[in-house]
């Protein structure tokens, strides 16, 4: 029997939250995780934290104290790949940081550094990854954007930016990608995490776990039916429900008819297919219109 390749990963912003829910997740899966996160001061590095864990579970880590606003990070967090783990296949652009001020508020220095962060830090990273995965025709790169940017929040105008631009970039990666063996594609994921926990009511925190996310997140980098889009309608958006109550007033309708949407379902719903979308998680009385799922049972089928 053939022993299975093993993949490399690269997760920015993976010492807490989500990030760290995929590093460990896939790292159980196994991958070799390469965990990004600054370190603050004052504070014990949280990549090096998410590492020990990683080991201690027999997965194999390692940490990278890069800051995505160096235009440097993405070679860094590269050859880090390839000199420790001998590859580099996936990357998730997963770090961000938020903001609580309106545009009127804001200083043009505070509203850039959050740009600066969320989506230039992307753009430097993904950069010399994405070379790199072109050139060797192999590859996936996956970027976070919310809710915020698919639909804009009040007292957040740089994060809603920031996060919008990650999709325009995707959709250009996927275009220019469309000949080679690579995925680019682009989650708006939503779990109970430190970034969201005042969002969330004590139930909400209760069925928005993050092991509800880190499934689609690992399909997504592997499979080679999805880049991007969804037969031949680009939607790097992806909007994953999961655990939303059966028969309520939230309608997932396919060729008009209603569409369940239970635990360990995909339901595709591009963005421009949402109706009378309000929130993020979706709200009562919300309309979607499903062009397609995926049983994770089955997801090939």
């Amino acid at each position: 029997m053939n022993k299975p390749v093993e993949r490399t990963v690269a997760i920015t912003g993976a010492g807490k939250g989500l990030g760290a829910a995929y590093a460990k997740y896939l790292a159980c899966n196994g991958m070799n995780v390469l965990v990004n996160n600054r370190i603050h001061k004052n504070q014990k590095s949280s990549a090096e934290q998410i590492v020990e864990e990683i080991r201690s579970m027999g997965g194999n880590a390692s940490a990278n104290h890069s800051s995505i606003e160096d235009p440097n990070s993405g070679k860094e967090i590269l050859e880090q790949c390839l000199d420790e783990f001998g590859s580099f296949d996936y990357l998730i652009n997963n770090a961000g940081v938020a903001e609580g001020k309106t545009f009127h508020q804001t200083t043009l220095q505070d509203f850039n550094e959050i740009i600066s962060i969320n989506f230039t830090g992307a753009v430097n990273v993904s950069h010399a990854c994405f070379q790199h995965m072109y050139e060797n025709d192999f590859g996936s790169i996956l970027f976070t954007t919310s809710g915020a940017g698919l639909f804009g929040q009040h007292g957040m105008p740089a994060y809603s930016s920031s996060k919008a631009g990650l999709i325009g970039l995707a959709h250009s990666l996927h275009l220019e990608a469309k000949t080679k063996n690579l995925n680019i594609n682009v989650l708006s994921p939503f779990a109970f995490t430190n970034m969201t926990k005042n969002f969330l009511t004590t139930s909400q925190k209760q069925q928005f776990t993050t092991d509800k996310v880190t499934p689609i997140v690992k399909f997504l980098l592997e499979s080679q039916r999805i880049s991007g889009n969804f037969g031949e309608r680009i939607a790097a958006v992806i909007l994953y429900l999961n655990d939303v109550e059966e028969g309520g007033e939230t309608e997932f309708l396919y060729q008009h008819k209603r569409v369940a949407p239970k635990a360990g379902r995909l339901l595709i719903c591009p963005a421009y297919y949402t109706h009378t979308h309000r929130g993020n998680p979706p709200l009562t009385g919300d309309k979607y219109i499903v062009t397609s799922w995926i049983e994770f049972g089955n997801p090939e089928g």
